[in-house]
């Protein structure tokens, strides 16, 4: 185990799809730091870092709207601009980009409650909603043919096949395992491994 940073109060951290350095942030800053340790400011801020896309140019922010909602933006890498992806007076959290940067699966509280949904990236088409009982942290598989999430205790998995105009289509919903421990899956694997649980978007 190597310790890369020597500072603290930091978010993220998020691997780069090269494996060669991490996207973080600390105090609304956002850094590259290589596995060299070599660590750049990159330009604009961000609260959270969500997700990375796979040639590494695009990320998924988390950041705290002026109305105190939690929101997700995108920007290429090196702009100091960002667009609006997931913005309204819930809170939307955990999104994370599939393995070919076609769709997003996030968290929202609309319902009064975490859910997980599933819609086209950047957009426009049908949003789904995959969990029934609540559900928040997904995860995509490596083919990016099934989404893992975390129902409570219970780890869930929901397969989808793709239709026509690049709209999915889900399976039934079933349950992996249970604990309070959500799921993290390899790039490019189906096999799994767990972290402890993060805090409820509401």
């Amino acid at each position: 185990m190597t310790r890369l940073t020597s500072f603290g109060g930091l978010n993220g951290p998020e691997w780069m799809p090269d494996g060669d350095g991490i996207l973080f942030t600390s105090g609304n800053r956002l850094f590259h730091l290589t596995t060299s340790g070599e660590r750049e400011q990159m330009p604009g801020t961000a609260m959270t870092i969500a997700s990375v896309s796979s040639d590494g140019e695009l990320i998924l922010t988390g950041q705290w709207s002026a109305e105190g909602s939690f929101d997700v933006r995108a920007r290429k890498l090196d702009a100091l601009d960002d667009i609006p992806v997931l913005t309204s007076r819930f809170n939307e959290g955990f999104a994370t980009l599939s393995p070919d940067d076609r769709f997003i699966a996030y968290a929202s509280d609309e319902t009064g409650r975490d859910e997980v949904y599933v819609q086209p990236f950047p957009g426009p088409g049908e949003k789904l909603k995959l969990s029934i009982d609540g559900g928040t942290e997904p995860a995509w598989s490596g083919d990016g043919r099934e989404i893992f999430y975390r129902d409570g205790s219970k780890l869930m998995s929901v397969p989808f096949s793709e239709a026509a105009a690049g709209r999915l289509t889900p399976a039934t919903r079933s349950c992996c395992s249970t604990g309070r421990s959500p799921v993290v899956v390899w790039p490019g694997e189906t096999e799994t491994t767990t972290f402890l649980p993060t805090a409820s978007l509401s």
